[in-house]
């Protein structure tokens, strides 16, 4: 079976339901092999503890409710789900191997203790 035929589900990936949110980063539109300055959504660097702690980046359309201030100055993780959670594969000629790329509508804060 070739990777690209696998359905993964949110489960698969995050190991559950929820990640730690790490960074937030703005995702631009590329055109010509360049980077544009229009925003197409936010990139999260995640962290899946119900996963063995696997980092994933996660695209989400719209803007999170959090900064990267409030990311580093908490205390404690920030705990996260999302909505609309998609998974698809491809393969990195750069990695050389099949990848997961992950996308969401949008972010949704569980805690932050």
């Amino acid at each position: 079976m070739k990777a690209k035929n696998l359905i993964l589900f949110e489960e698969n990936v995050l190991g559950g339901n929820q990640a730690w949110l790490m960074e937030i980063r703005p995702s631009y539109v590329w055109q010509d092999n360049k980077q544009t300055d229009k925003l197409d959504g936010y990139n999260l660097k995640i962290v899946c503890f119900g996963n063995r702690y696997e980092h994933v980046t996660v695209k989400a359309s719209e803007k999170p409710s959090i900064s990267n201030e409030d990311i580093e100055t908490s205390d404690d993780n920030i705990v996260i789900s999302f909505m609309d959670f998609t998974v698809s594969t491809y393969y990195s000629n750069k990695e050389k191997c099949e990848m997961v790329s992950c996308k969401a509508k949008s972010v949704v804060l569980v805690t932050t203790k």
